[in-house]
């Protein structure tokens, strides 16, 4: 059985990589042409080195025919692994099996999809399993898929881990194993968020680059550029950020640029833990505290801001359970850094996801504040009817 379709797939038989893909495909996004060898391909192949064919004489033939409509030969595939667990909400893999870019003829394909599915058992995929424990049988399954000629490749990370507020855009020229592996130093872009707009950015030139080769892939010399344009970038932050919301979480996306396409080819959740910084603002308040101000002032009106705001929610009939579960965002309202009190802008957030209309209800504290960048670390909660 070959799966190219999403269908009622599990992550069990075409493995956590290749369900990615299938996602990002059947929503809508520009996935260069792939086919899944689900795990069931393989259940019968145990050995770790194998005696003989991996794949039967029938199997082989039914690759070859889909292979043929994409011209192979000529243009290269690109065989991945994919296995069960993989690009998951709590485990990545990240570079633990392995790869092979370019192929273009039979002997290296069959043995292409042989290292691919042995890989599942190397070293390094077995220590990474033992160090996360992952108990879960092993279940590889082959990605075949068409390869990409990429002028620039590079990464997404849909929320900076250290600097939420921000998305991170790095790319290199040429394919990405460079930057996959670490060989070649990225240039960093770094976007609003929920703007797109440009933040701050480091251009590191490349002396060098990985490209395709009549023999496979091969780093060559020669710099070319590997900065996206302006247009580039405001389609590829609104692509990602779709992703991320139809997915529910923040993203770590692989894509490349060649000619004038962009294509997706990796799309899993961030596992690193994301950071949730507190931001202070001060533009308004300072009006009735301006300068540094003594500790006794400060405990004076925090404590007035949380009578004032436990005694609205009491008003608005709140009750008593809630009222008191939301004491420690009253209490602290404010903050005192170095002497100056500020609005732990936070904790303002959280007191409007109490209310209907989070969004109009945001943005209108947001001006009476005078915020000059608004945050978005705090988002709105779904509430029923009743609620």
């Amino acid at each position: 059985m070959i799966v190219d379709q999403l269908g009622d797939i599990q992550n069990e038989i075409v493995g956590g990589k290749a369900q990615g893909l299938l996602l990002l495909q059947n929503e809508g996004c520009y996935v260069p042409k792939f086919f899944v060898l689900p795990a069931s391909t393989f259940a019968a192949y145990l050995a770790r080195r194998p005696s003989g064919p991996i794949l039967s004489e029938a199997q082989r033939a039914e690759i070859l025919v889909r292979l043929e409509a994409w011209n192979w030969k000529e243009t290269g595939v690109a065989v991945r692994s994919s296995v069960a667990g993989e690009d998951g909400q709590e485990h990545a893999f990240p570079g633990m099996m392995d790869s092979v870019l370019n192929v273009r003829d039979e002997q290296h394909l069959w043995r292409a999809v042989a290292d691919v599915v042995n890989s599942a058992w190397s070293d390094r995929a077995l220590a990474y399993r033992q160090e996360k424990q992952i108990t879960d049988e092993v279940t590889p399954a082959v990605i075949i898929q068409k390869q990409i000629a990429a002028e620039i490749s590079g990464v997404v990370f849909t929320v900076n881990p250290v600097y939420p507020n921000e998305m991170a855009v790095h790319t290199v020229a040429g394919l990405g194993v460079g930057l996959v592996s670490g060989a070649v130093a990225p240039t960093e872009t770094y976007l609003d968020r929920t703007r797109g707009t440009l933040l701050h950015q480091e251009i590191r030139t490349q002396a060098e680059r990985y490209t395709l080769t009549a023999e496979g892939v091969a780093c060559l010399p020669g710099a070319e550029s590997n900065v996206l344009s302006p247009a580039r970038i405001a389609e590829l932050h609104s692509l990602c950020l779709r992703v991320e919301e139809r997915r529910g979480a923040p993203q770590d996306i692989e894509f490349c640029v060649a000619g004038e396409q962009l294509y997706l080819l990796q799309g899993r959740p961030i596992t690193v833990p994301i950071a949730t910084p507190t931001v202070y603002d001060n533009s308004n308040i300072q009006e009735s505290y301006c300068g540094v101000t003594t500790p006794l002032t400060f405990s004076f009106a925090r404590r007035a801001y949380a009578t004032v705001y436990t005694q609205t929610m009491q008003v608005l009939g709140l009750p008593s359970a809630m009222i008191e579960a939301q004491q420690e965002t009253v209490n602290n309202l404010l903050g005192l850094v170095q002497g100056r009190i500020y609005y732990n802008i936070n904790n303002w957030y959280r007191g409007l996801q109490l209310l209907p209309s989070f969004r109009q209800n945001k943005e209108d504290m947001e001006r009476m504040m005078g915020l000059q960048e608004p945050v978005d670390f705090v988002a709105d909660r779904r509430k029923s009817v009743w609620q």
